[in-house]
């Protein structure tokens, strides 16, 4: 070797760069996989209205944003790259991805509305980045495989589209059932009101008569509305576009970047995380199911819940983002600085910021760490000891902000059981509905060579088993409170299924490890050599073929017809409800009926027909009315109440589902962006206990002319600093009039 000549690279240092480089590959795949979806729900959508109202700008944008949201933590982490090899939980893709949300949200925050073009801006990034990444990935990739990721991404994402639209709590139509037949799901319709009060006043309320606090964990509802001020749209068109196209790919991609972070640093994705078939298969059977949806609702597994709720499907990455993010600190842990910032602030306010997402995912994120703490002794450092102490605090806190009264119902033995599973099923619900905890367990433990109760307590002892213990932690504690306590709507899913995420994670993370079979001389623990074949035998290709595959194929056929099944239901379901919404549009336009099914599609997409039928529906003119208030400027809306009597029941009677009285008042605040004033439910409704409606006082009177009056209306904005009331009265499907009333100045009453 000469003077000047480079030494050559420690095999240790090659070892560390062929890992970053597959880790590398691995979190382009998650791009691109978590992009095509992005595309094709957006594309769907776009389809979907066809013939309606239909500006392409801002499903583009849409996209465009979700794009550099999934290509944000790549590209900056590849900027890193270039400058330093070391890697810590501040350069880790999963934090950084947790950093474009905030990044986002805090861009729109501050910019406010009318931030369109700022939107636009990071929607070319994101396009961009989107490209120069595929164009860098297809290299690496064989055309076969690329060809299989991206198809199978973008079938993927049609089955997805299916579910979040397949069922009646959204809709690319939502807007045109709402006018036609005043037919939609009551959920949406408060998450929406909460939405466009915290985007307008910056107020946790759902606007039904003012803006009192109301207790809900609304960290979903407050990022949307920031996000909207980025995407110009108002809160219906957020919930029914945006959140699909930029929730469900953040869904099931923070599950490969979790799976890719957590195997590159645990030594358990040799061949890359995402190679092979195994980790495909174990998300795709966990999401989509190998037996028939009745068979799995009976076991209260409900695949479709989990991109239908919208704060479930923030809360579980970013919980997952922050739990790998805490990964990776353990591992890489040795900066005092970094640490201690890690330690006593961002960890705490991740677990507190779940909780204002999704209040499960705070309660078993906070136990869980409560478990791991004291596993890992760390009570005994000072650091972790403080830390331990905000969190309690911060928890504890948080706790009385997100929580509603009405949801705190008090002791009820085996409620979701008795609601959701018939009781000749409840021997096996814990068996089928915690089948991931218990399949990655079982596997965890064949992997340690543990076959005996002495062996597990050896492993246990040894600290060997704690992700298995961490998913037995969740799976136990998730389980517990529809086992103890009754949680309106099924809700106590939202803890029971976060350990099938979490389980499917690790699975994936270590799929090309955990489910090899038996081999001659792998050398793993827990994984026993198969005998060798003998020579003579083996010159025979069936006498090489295992005689169990037989047997395992056979099984697989029935798993895997009922997989396409359950893959085709609600995209089928999606096209139906179009084609009934098309339908009841050109009855009510006087035009021909059409068949019934998904076959008279192709004949309901006359823009000449659709568009005048919907002018022409009974409920337009007062939900345009609505929808135009939402364009005044930002300023008028946060001075003013929306004022609308009971007598007006063109606005009253617009729901048409049965019980639709208690959900009638949110429709005003959720397409307005304003706040109503006296917007109860009328006297002799029986009201829900939900959605935020304890917040304020029932109606024990029926309204009256001094109820209307302007010193009584005044009264009430000014109790939530609005100095202007906008009273709306319709006649039949039309405007009347609308009156405004100036309370500052003596409450003098102006037409306008």
């Amino acid at each position: 070797m000469t003077a000047d000549a480079e030494p050559a690279d420690h095999p240790l240092q090659n070892a560390v760069k062929r890992e970053r480089r597959l880790a590398d590959e691995s979190f382009g795949t998650v791009v691109v996989c978590s992009s095509v979806a992005a595309i094709v729900i957006g594309a769907v959508y776009w389809m979907s209205r066809s013939g309606f109202s239909n500006p392409v700008a801002p499903v583009l944008r849409t996209v465009g944003f979700s794009l550099f949201l999934i290509s944000f933590p790549h590209s900056v982490r590849h900027l890193i790259a270039l400058r330093t090899g070391k890697y810590s939980w501040l350069s880790s893709y999963c934090f950084l991805w947790l950093v474009a949300l905030a990044f986002t949200a805090a861009a729109g925050r501050i910019a406010g509305e009318g931030s369109v073009s700022s939107g636009a801006v990071l929607g070319v990034a994101g396009a961009i980045a989107f490209v120069l990444t595929l164009i860098s990935w297809l290299q690496r990739e064989s055309p076969r495989t690329s060809a299989a990721i991206i198809g199978g991404s973008g079938a993927f994402a049609l089955w997805t589209s299916g579910v979040v639209w397949g069922r009646i709590y959204k809709n690319p139509l939502f807007f045109e059932n709402l006018a036609v037949s005043g037919v939609v799901h009551h959920d949406s319709l408060p998450l929406m009101a909460f939405a466009s009060m915290l985007r307008t006043y910056g107020s946790a309320s759902t606007g039904l008569d003012g803006l009192p606090y109301t207790a809900y964990h609304w960290g979903s509802m407050w990022l949307f509305a920031q996000w909207s001020n980025l995407l110009g749209v108002d809160s219906l068109d957020f919930y029914q576009l945006a959140f699909p196209v930029i929730a469900i790919p953040l869904f099931f991609g923070a599950i490969l970047a979790v799976a890719t972070e957590i195997g590159r640093l645990s030594g358990t994705a040799a061949r890359g995380p995402l190679s092979g078939v195994r980790p495909w298969l174990v998300l795709l059977v966990a999401s989509v199911g190998v037996i028939p949806v009745s068979a799995m609702d009976s076991m209260g597994v409900w695949t479709s819940n989990v991109v239908i709720s919208e704060s479930y499907t923030v809360a579980v990455p970013v919980a997952l983002l922050l739990l790998a993010t805490a990964f990776v600190f353990w591992k890489t842990r040795g900066n005092k600085v970094t640490d201690s910032f890690f330690v006593l602030a961002i960890f705490p306010l991740g677990i507190v910021a779940l909780g204002y997402v999704k209040i499960s995912l705070m309660v078993l994120g906070f136990g869980l760490s409560l478990y791991l703490g004291f596993r890992l002794r760390l009570y005994r450092h000072p650091l972790f000891a403080a830390a331990g102490v905000v969190l309690v605090l911060l928890v504890f806190l948080t706790y009385g902000r997100v929580s509603q009264p009405a949801h705190n119902e008090g002791f009820a033995a085996f409620d979701f059981l008795n609601a959701f599973v018939p009781r000749p099923w409840w021997p096996f619900f814990f068996v089928i509905h915690l089948l991931w905890s218990w399949v990655f367990v079982v596997l965890r433990l064949r992997y340690e060579g543990v076959r005996t109760l002495g062996d597990l307590y050896a492993a246990i002892r040894e600290r060997r088993l704690l992700d298995a213990e961490s998913v037995v932690v969740i799976a136990a504690a998730g389980i517990a409170p529809g086992l103890a306590v009754h949680i309106d709507g099924g809700s106590a899913f939202y803890f029971s299924d976060v350990q099938r995420w979490l389980s499917v994670a690790l699975l994936v993370a270590a799929a090309n490890v955990l489910m090899l079979p038996n081999r001659t001389g792998t050398g793993e623990p827990g994984i026993p050599a198969r005998p060798a074949i003998p020579a003579a035998r083996a010159q025979h290709s069936l006498s090489r073929t295992p005689a169990v595959f037989a047997l395992v194929a056979f099984i697989a056929i029935p798993l895997l017809i009922s997989m396409g099944a359950n893959a085709l239901r609600w995209p089928a379901q999606m096209l139906r409800d179009n084609a009934a919404t098309r339908r009841a549009v050109y009855q009510s336009d006087g035009g021909p009926p059409s068949a019934d099914g998904i076959r008279a599609l192709p004949r309901l997409i006359e823009p000449g027909v659709l568009q005048p039928g919907i002018r022409n529906s009974r409920n337009i003119q007062v939900l345009d009315q609505l929808r135009a208030l939402s364009r005044l400027p930002r300023d008028e809306r946060r001075r003013t109440a929306l004022f609308i009597p009971q007598s007006e029941t063109a606005y009253w009677s617009i729901l048409a589902r049965p019980g639709a009285c208690t959900y009638a008042s949110f429709i005003a605040p959720a397409l307005s962006g304003m706040a109503m004033i006296d917007g109860m439910p009328a006297f002799g409704c029986k009201l829900s206990r939900y959605y935020g409606l304890g917040a304020y006082s029932p109606r024990r009177r029926a309204q009256t002319a001094e109820d209307e009056s302007a010193p009584a209306l005044c009264a009430r904005a000014r109790r939530s600093q609005l100095d202007r009331v906008l009273i709306l009265r319709f006649q039949g499907a039309g405007v009347l009039r609308s009156q405004r009333i100036d309370c500052p100045a003596g409450a003098a009453l102006s037409a306008i």
